[in-house]
């Protein structure tokens, strides 16, 4: 099971990394890679412990954290 989380968790990150623009910064990807790669693995270790569920429910908690939560907070502190 633990190669299977590994190569799982290594798809999504190596993905967005290797499609993002080219202006950023080396540094930049491998901070965008790391923190995808551990959200993955985490992600993959809830599914594997608890269930579908539980997963998806990490999944949504950490998009409304990141996406609604920072973006609202980022906005604000960008364009004030």
């Amino acid at each position: 099971m633990w190669p299977c989380i590994l190569i799982i968790s290594l798809i999504e990150p190596t993905f967005q990394t290797a499609m993002s623009p080219g202006y950023f910064p080396l540094f930049i990807n491998v901070y965008m890679w790391i923190q995808l790669f551990v959200f993955n693995f985490l992600q993959l270790l809830v599914f594997k412990r608890y269930d579908f569920l539980k997963m998806y429910s990490f999944r949504l908690f950490y998009y409304l954290l990141w996406h609604i939560v920072w973006g609202s907070v980022r906005v604000d502190l960008l364009f004030p």
